[in-house]
């Protein structure tokens, strides 16, 4: 399994239970660390390249971005704007046979078009 920590860097209480992806590692006044676990991934083919998908993670749904795994959960901050950061315990480089593929354009529900928007693509690697 890869792992990434969260690092919350400001007043956090947890609003909702932690599910089983989720663990609490520090929660203390002006720090909460969770840690995510993330499942093995494959590479699959796409529209317009190779995605990576992953049991239990969405796509970004944003059409033109990095067809990338995607996984979100919330935590409550109060009043004050949390500073947040995230630090990969583990890093892997993949080897893919043909480009990232964009996250297509649905045209109706059963029909995509494919789609690479660069700007989502420069913004994704920075």
């Amino acid at each position: 399994m890869h792992s990434f920590r969260f690092l919350l860097l400001a007043a956090f209480f947890a609003a909702f239970p932690i599910s089983g992806r989720e663990i609490v590692t520090e929660d203390a006044p002006s720090r909460l660390t969770v840690e995510v676990e993330v499942p093995s991934y494959q590479i699959e083919p796409g529209l317009n390249g190779d995605r990576v998908v992953t049991d239990g993670f969405t796509s970004s749904g944003k059409s033109g971005a990095p067809d990338l795994p995607w996984y979100g959960f919330q935590i409550a901050s109060g009043t004050q704007t949390p500073s947040v950061s995230i630090e990969p315990l583990e890093w892997e480089d993949v080897a893919l046979s043909q480009p990232l593929a964009g996250v297509p354009k649905w045209t109706t529900p059963k029909s995509a078009e494919p789609l690479k928007d660069a700007t989502l693509f420069a913004a994704a690697a920075s």
